[in-house]
């Protein structure tokens, strides 16, 4: 089973640094909170992003089971996720 997604977009590129985040380098609220709408309006239910030293983690739950998703750049990239 496949665990991860790798893709080029500059949609979710900072403008500056993310709220709270833990490594200047690493980003991905932006698109950890594109995920966490597009998840809701699927009816699942996502925590708002937690910073971590990689990135961001965004817990998602439904129908009592909970996954985790981390969302950050690829080191050295802001547009590769």
């Amino acid at each position: 089973m496949r665990d991860h997604v790798r893709f080029h977009s500059t949609a979710f590129t900072p403008a500056s640094a993310d709220p709270g985040q833990v490594n200047t380098e690493r980003y991905g609220y932006t698109l950890a909170t594109w995920v966490a709408a597009r998840l809701k309006e699927r009816g699942f239910d996502a925590d708002s992003p937690i910073p971590e030293d990689w990135g961001w983690l965004l817990g998602v739950a439904q129908h009592g089971r909970v996954i985790r998703i981390g969302c950050g750049n690829v080191e050295g990239s802001v547009s590769e996720w």
